[in-house]
């Protein structure tokens, strides 16, 4: 009978609506990366009509910043499931992947000014510096150095994402 379920999606909705709520508050700019971003990106759940959905599931991405870095939101989130859990008839459960920290830089670093002249020179126009959050190629390629490396990545339009590590 279906007024005697469980359902899983309403469970994941109201998830879904607190995980925005807390997102919303990290409301602390960082000055390369600018706010923490969140998306969700997938929700699937039920498998036919009338019929109580037992699983569901949501899928997001979390680009932190060094104001609110990774392990502290990810803190956060297990706690607000956990609360939840606390609710009768609450079953949720969470799962991150690539849990990695942020890579910031700055503005004013040498490499970024010789590559600022250097891309005036060479391209004729400003290369404006922005910064770049989540996981990108030289995240991964500096997480596999044993050395301090210095990554700029040029995007196609006249604008350079620049990380340091």
């Amino acid at each position: 009978m279906p007024s005697r379920g469980n359902n899983a999606i309403d469970q994941l909705m109201t998830y879904y609506v607190a995980a925005n709520e807390l997102m919303a508050g990290y409301r602390q700019a960082d000055a390369v990366l600018g706010q923490v971003t969140h998306s969700v990106n997938l929700i699937s759940g039920g498998e036919q009509i009338n019929s109580v959905p037992e699983l569901a599931s949501l899928s997001a991405n979390v680009r932190t910043t060094p104001v609110y870095p990774t392990p502290v939101v990810m803190a956060d989130l297990q706690d607000l499931v956990n609360r939840l859990n606390q609710r009768a008839g609450m079953h949720l459960t969470l799962q991150f992947s690539y849990p990695e920290d942020v890579m910031t830089g700055r503005y004013d670093a040498p490499f970024i000014k010789l590559i600022q002249k250097v891309g005036r020179r060479a391209l004729g126009h400003v290369v404006t510096p922005v910064g770049s959050g989540g996981a990108n190629d030289a995240r991964s390629f500096a997480m596999r150095a044993s050395f301090q490396l210095r990554l700029s990545v040029r995007a196609p339009a006249p604008v350079m994402r620049s990380t340091s590590m």
